[in-house]
């Protein structure tokens, strides 16, 4: 009897602690192509910024020939998200890979600001879902 008794407390436990897990809190992955121009964006950013209530955190991702893919622990959860897309240099690259940056002066173009700081992007991430989001962003004009 006593045995029964444990083992349904703990059923009881486990089937509390399953049900309790909310689906728009899970961690969620998200991955994506992002062209420059219609060119895969060689390297750069991308950022996952929360708006319109969502109570995920801001989170960044690295863009590595156009390609980017976040973990799913990254504290990114179901809701809306404006995103940032910013280009990185071929001397920026270099160093953040541990190399010696180019010492020519580089001419590599950034990208406009309405796709990073002005940004109008957006996507709604979707537990239980895909969430793949392709961008193509312009460069800035000089």
């Amino acid at each position: 009897m006593c045995r029964s008794n444990f083992l349904a407390i703990i059923a009881f436990c486990l089937l509390s602690i399953l049900g309790c897990s909310n689906p728009t809190t899970s961690p969620i992955q998200v991955h994506g192509t992002v062209l420059a121009n219609n060119q895969l964006l060689s390297a750069g950013l991308i950022t996952f910024v929360p708006h319109k209530g969502t109570a995920g955190k801001k989170y960044s991702a690295s863009i590595s020939e156009g390609q980017y893919v976040t973990p799913a622990d990254t504290g990114l959860v179901a809701g809306d998200y404006r995103v940032e897309i910013y280009g990185m240099s071929p001397g920026i690259k270099a160093l953040s890979e541990g190399k010696i940056p180019p010492q020519e002066k580089s001419s590599y173009p950034e990208i406009a600001p309405q796709f990073n700081e002005k940004s109008t992007l957006q996507c709604t991430l979707v537990s239980g879902s895909e969430n793949r989001f392709d961008f193509n962003v312009q460069y800035a004009r000089k």
